[in-house]
Parts: structure tokens; C-alpha cells; sequence
């Protein structure tokens, strides 16, 4: 029984140390640098990767929520984000589609050009708020009980942000996480596209490299 519990255990208290340790660096750094905060929405593209099968096509679907930008130095910055992401597939070969619904949570390290754009790339946690099984009919099924209730990904991609404030951002998602939860587990993994737009607010009153 304990060689049961153990990996458990040991797996729910990495994720809680790194939720924390997340959450702390967001906030010193939030206290100690300059910060922006802003809203984005977009567009994502996702599919769910399953091992060894092709299973599902790209679905379309939204993200939206906040951030805050805080610069470290002149071309480095930290951007933690709160959103709100509908992920998922779409079976192949049929109208049927998979909802799988996250409150998402990326830390974004990002290198600042003069020019407006910046490279990023970092962690991102998704907790699990709903999943739905869409049919041919547009009948919706609940099937929450499916999916693992927390998922670990790592995000890269590119994005620029004018004086004004006004932005657009680009990144890649790799889902880590074997979300499937119904036995025998076989591996299902989050992937996905997001392009979407922002607002930083009082940004053009900076007067440092962005």
C-alpha cells in the first residue's frame, strides 16, 4: 500500500512547491520592479496528442484574461498571466469535439528588443474547470471526470508591443502532462497555438527600453 501512495504524494507535493515558488517570485517582483498590468484575449488552436494514435484535429478556440508586465532590466522581463483557455480536439474524420476548459496560469520570461519585439518562452499550469464532449448535433456532454485537474506545460513564442501600449503575442504550448485519467491512462497531452492581442496600461508614460 505505501509503494502505492508514495509517488502520489510525492507528485501532489512538487506541484504545490512549484505553484508556491511561482507565486512568491511573481509577487517579489512585483513589489521590487516596475510593473505594467494589462488584458489580452485571443485565438487558440489546439489538439489533444495522444500516444502512438491520431486521434484528433485542431479545434479552434479562446483565451482571455491579465497580466502583468515586470521589467528586471532593460531588455529582460518576467510576465506572469491569469486566463481563462479553451483548449480541446476535434475527432478526425467526425463533427465531434473535445472542450477541455483551463484556468491557466504562464510565467513568461521574455528579452526585450529596442524595437518593440520580445522573445519568451516558460511554465504555464492549467487547472482544470470543465471538459465537454460535443456531438454532430451540438449536444454537449460532461466528462470532467476524464481529465487530470491539473496540467503542466511549457510555452514559447514571440510577441511586440508599440508605444502606445497596444500589443500582439504569439506562442507555442507543450503539454508535459498525461491528462488522461481514465484507465489504463494511455497518454494524452495538451498542444496548442495561441495568437492573440493586449493593453498594457500607462505604458507609453515608461520612459525605459520595452
Amino acid at each position: 500500500m505505501i509503494h502505492v501512495q508514495m509517488p502520489v504524494l510525492t507528485c501532489l507535493t512538487m506541484k504545490k512547491i512549484l505553484l508556491l515558488t511561482i507565486a512568491v517570485f511573481s509577487f517579489n517582483l512585483a513589489q521590487a520592479q516596475r510593473t505594467h498590468f494589462g488584458l489580452k484575449a485571443g485565438l487558440n488552436t489546439s489538439t489533444l496528442k495522444v500516444k502512438n494514435q491520431d486521434v484528433y484535429d485542431y479545434k479552434v478556440g479562446l483565451h482571455v484574461g491579465g497580466l502583468a508586465h515586470i521589467h528586471v532590466t532593460r531588455q529582460f522581463a518576467v510576465q506572469p498571466e491569469l486566463l481563462y483557455s479553451n483548449q480541446g480536439g476535434k475527432l478526425e474524420n467526425s463533427e465531434e469535439k473535445r472542450h477541455v476548459n483551463y484556468i491557466a496560469v504562464p510565467v513568461m520570461g521574455q528579452y526585450m528588443f529596442g524595437d518593440g519585439f520580445r522573445l519568451q518562452a516558460g511554465p504555464q499550469v492549467g487547472f482544470l474547470v470543465g471538459a465537454k464532449r460535443q456531438d454532430k448535433d451540438d449536444n454537449r456532454f460532461n466528462i470532467k471526470e476524464n481529465y487530470e485537474a491539473v496540467d503542466f506545460s511549457l510555452a514559447a513564442g514571440l510577441s511586440f508591443v508599440s508605444r502606445t501600449g497596444f500589443g500582439a503575442d504569439f506562442r507555442w504550448l507543450f503539454g508535459l502532462t498525461n491528462i488522461n485519467d481514465v484507465p489504463p491512462r494511455n497518454p494524452i497531452k495538451n498542444n496548442l497555438g495561441q495568437i492573440g492581442v493586449f493593453y498594457l496600461f500607462n505604458y507609453n508614460n515608461a520612459r525605459h527600453t520595452h
